[in-house]
């Protein structure tokens, strides 16, 4: 009923009446009317070059479409018989509007898209540094010699034809790939460097600078690329802005280093609940958050400064003039909240791993020639000896674990935590070895007197104490005073490796202590069955290259030339050891004789070369030497450690010594 009326009546008034009188009257007004207007008068107000935006023309050289970093490249003429045969490409794309491009990039303008992020905001530049510089982290390890290898590993082996043509290749194409290798690290290394140092002087004072607690937030992420990229964009910026800026960031930060009145009164209620045996009061936690946060960033930044620019003969900042000593009293300030944190007690084991502890372990290896003379050095040895035991000790702390079974499952945080202290150790040895070693050696001697153990006793070291109240060694952080050493005893075996590689000039003056040390972690770390097959010098290589020592493995003794011309002998089998004076100034080089009954010994200093008879009696109690044969030996001084260590005596027979000093032969016969 009602739909054939529509369609006969309503229906083609319509059509035949509104339609028309719309397409006649309204539309056309509006074409002419309203659009031209839009033409002529609203679009030109748009300031197209400070949107960065180009209408990109027929007539352009290389049709480029760029939006949002992608890029369209069409093959067309720019004749007029190109334009006119991309009319109809022109036409079917031009419902969806006008292509914008990002403006022509110019060599000569600063004011470039590509130059724009460097100047909108410190924050923007750094999420872009850190992002650069961690791929390039990334990227540099990434090798063409890798990427071959690992694409050999996936190929199927084969018949053994096959295997013996894969490594029958020509050495040529492995020069090859190590050079393009090396090119590639080169290529990333530049790039890194560039954006790390270079690129505030090419910006010509438009750079805004990386925002530092950002930047100090990453000093230790979890990841390694970002983690160095943090910490190497922090050392660029600190030394970007001079001494005049870092003495700006010190007075800024100093205030923030130490706890706020608010967390001192909350530290204080929670002790005084503790003592009643009542729960405390909950805080805030995003106050205390905010606090732990601030005290973290200012640890960072003050600590960077100390350690790389506050010391005026650290290797980083000698002979720079930018460099200045760090205020005293701010870098006692410093060290005494890296020392604090460090050694702070844990409620639990996940905070004996805090991203706060973990730098401040960090800063303390970095900096420690200038942080030693104003810590317990000590306590903050084994403190980190604590920590980089703890990937090898159970979650209980008080199971008591044996050196040679360590066997638990630990969490990633634990394992990044040693690692961290296991780095500022090394640090440590490396900055400063004659304290790391002599406080080593001391707390070694502490500990074999407290446990009323007199193995290789000798005037270097305090004696032993003895009696009914001995001094206690160092305790730890949670491990106790008597384990935490002989459970530490594998780690201490690789601070003296790195000490005895990096500072051989140091180790003359401190042979004696080295040794206790070596020995005292031998005993409790290497099998002894071990020891019985394999010489001293296989289990800990270094000692070879040290002229001052000797160890002949068949009476299974070593001998140690220290200062003021002091030699020890010390007697493995027996854990016993003798000392006596054996020239007037210090052991240059000394050798056993092949059945260990003699020992040759040379002095630069008195110019002398001594044979000294070794013999013990049935229990294994050495006597003292008695000096059988003794020679001057005059030679010009050398000018250098290096050359000192090329001197060296030999047995070339039982009752002929030869020794070598500047090309120099100089023979003697018993």
């Amino acid at each position: 009923g009602d739909l054939p009326k529509m369609i006969e009546g309503d229906l083609p008034k319509m059509i035949e009446g509104d339609l028309p009188k719309m397409i006649e009257g309204d539309l056309p007004k509006m074409i002419e009317g309203d659009l031209p207007k839009m033409k002529e008068g609203d679009l030109p107000k748009v300031d197209l070059e400070q949107c960065q935006i180009n209408v990109v023309k027929p007539d352009d050289d290389d049709r480029e479409v760029k939006s949002a970093g992608i890029t369209r490249k069409s093959s067309g003429s720019t004749t007029e018989s190109g334009l006119a045969k991309d009319s109809s490409d022109n036409a079917t794309t031009s419902g969806r509007g006008l292509s914008l491009a990002l403006s022509r990039r110019s060599q000569s303008s600063l004011d470039q898209p590509y130059n724009v992020r460097w100047q909108l905001s410190s924050s923007l530049t750094t999420q872009h540094l850190l992002t650069v510089v961690s791929i390039t982290n990334t990227l540099m390890n990434k090798t063409v010699g890798a990427h071959a290898l690992s694409v050999t590993a996936r190929k199927p082996r084969g018949n053994s034809g096959g295997l013996v043509s894969n490594f029958s290749d020509d050495s040529g194409e492995e020069d090859c790939e190590l050079v393009s290798d090396n090119s590639i690290r080169a290529a990333w290394s530049q790039l890194a460097a560039l954006h790390c140092v270079m690129l505030p002087e090419r910006m010509e004072g438009k750079f805004r600078p990386p925002h530092l607690p950002v930047l100090a937030s990453h000093f230790l992420d979890p990841c390694p690329a970002i983690r160095e990229a943090s910490q190497a964009l922090l050392q660029s910026e600190l030394r970007r802005i001079k001494a005049e800026g870092r003495k700006t960031l010190v007075s800024n930060w100093a205030s923030k280093l130490q706890p706020q009145s608010s967390s001192v009164a909350t530290l204080k209620r929670q002790v005084k609940a503790a003592e009643e045996g009542v729960a405390p009061p909950p805080e805030p936690e995003v106050a205390v958050s905010g606090l732990i946060h601030q005290q973290t960033t200012a640890l960072i930044i003050l600590g960077m400064i100390g350690a790389e620019f506050g010391n005026s003969g650290h290797h980083h900042t000698k002979g720079k003039q930018d460099s200045e000593p760090m205020d005293p009293v701010v870098a006692r300030q410093t060290a005494k909240v890296l020392q604090s944190v460090i050694l702070e007690k844990p409620s639990n084991r996940a905070s004996l791993s805090s991203i706060l502890r973990c730098s401040a372990v960090e800063l303390m290896g970095r900096g420690f020639q200038l942080w030693e003379k104003y810590v317990d050095v000590a306590e903050v040895l084994v403190g980190l000896l604590d920590l980089a035991i703890q990937d090898a000790v159970p979650s209980n702390q008080g199971e008591e674990v044996s050196s040679h079974s360590r066997k638990t499952a630990i969490s990633a945080q634990t394992q990044f935590a040693a690692e961290i202290a296991r780095r500022a150790l090394s640090l440590m040895v490396t900055l400063s070895p004659v304290t790391t070693i002599l406080t080593l050696a001391k707390e070694v001697s502490l500990y074999l007197g407290s446990q009323h153990v007199t193995h290789y006793p000798h005037s270097s070291l305090p004696p032993p104490q003895g009696g009914a109240n001995p001094l206690p060694s160092t305790a730890g952080i949670v491990t106790s005073a008597g384990s935490l050493l002989p459970m530490a005893a594998g780690e201490m075996i690789e601070i003296m490796k790195t000490a005895v590689e990096r500072s051989t000039q140091h180790i003359g003056v401190q042979l004696l202590e080295v040794v206790d040390i070596v020995l005292f972690c031998i005993d409790h770390f290497v099998d002894p069955d071990q020891l019985k097959r394999k010489s001293l010098l296989d289990i800990f290589p270094p000692f070879s290259k040290l002229p001052g020592l000797s160890y002949s493995h068949k009476m299974r003794r070593l001998a140690a030339g220290g200062r003021n011309g002091q030699i020890c002998i010390y007697d493995l089998k027996h854990k016993k050891a003798l000392m006596f004076a054996a020239h007037q100034h210090s052991v240059t080089t000394l050798q056993f004789s092949d059945d260990g009954k003699q020992l040759a010994t040379f002095s630069y200093g008195d110019s002398t070369v001594c044979v000294w008879q070794i013999s013990s009696n049935l229990i294994g109690t050495l006597h003292t030497p008695k000096c059988s044969n003794s020679w001057p030996a005059a030679a010009s001084r050398p000018s250098g450690a290096s050359i000192i260590a090329a001197i060296n005596i030999q047995w070339i027979s039982h009752k002929n010594i030869v020794l070598h000093i500047h090309g120099a032969e100089f023979k003697f016969s018993i």
